[in-house]
């Protein structure tokens, strides 16, 4: 069985848009809030830092793009998946790539070249400082030895510009 709510207050998100939402998967207003994090994640820089980046990089992609699609495969939502993550208030990653090298050929890699990749920027939603660190933590990159765990940096992200804006 399927129906559709409207979301009207939802601890402070106000979706004005009407969500499908299927059976089992409940939305309330005692969802915890959830804030916005920026992790800046430069690789190793040992010699075999890119070949244990592009060994485990499809395993990461997978996570990132569950992460990114979790409720989305639940949930037909008539409402974009940002105003869904803000909805159901879960940690969640909301944008993130690679760090190119300085030397990088810009060209080629829009035209779908290789890449130089040096490390990560992500954006995740998450309710606290101490769960996304965890969840970084348990990244593969993390514990493949990609990320240089004593450069990795995690810090609260408020927008202040954005192309929506």
């Amino acid at each position: 069985m399927t129906w559709i709510t409207t979301i009207t207050r939802l601890g402070g998100c106000r979706p004005s848009r009407n969500l499908l939402i299927s059976k089992g998967y409940r939305i309330g207003p005692n969802a915890r809030e959830s804030h916005t994090f920026v992790l800046y994640a430069p690789d190793c820089n040992d010699p075999d830092a890119l070949s244990r980046r592009l060994s485990v990089r499809g395993s990461h992609m997978a996570k990132a793009k569950e992460d990114v699609g979790r409720f989305v495969s639940k949930f037909e939502a008539f409402i974009s998946l940002f105003d869904l993550l803000r909805a159901l208030k879960i940690w969640n990653t909301v944008r993130g790539g690679a760090m190119l090298a300085p030397d990088s050929d810009l060209d080629a890699v829009a035209a779908g070249g290789p890449k130089k990749m040096i490390g990560s920027v992500i954006f995740v939603r998450g309710n606290s400082l101490e769960e996304v660190t965890k969840r970084v933590k348990e990244d593969i990159y993390y514990t493949s030895g990609v990320w240089d765990p004593d450069k990795l940096v995690v810090l609260p992200y408020v927008e202040g510009v954005s192309e929506s804006k």
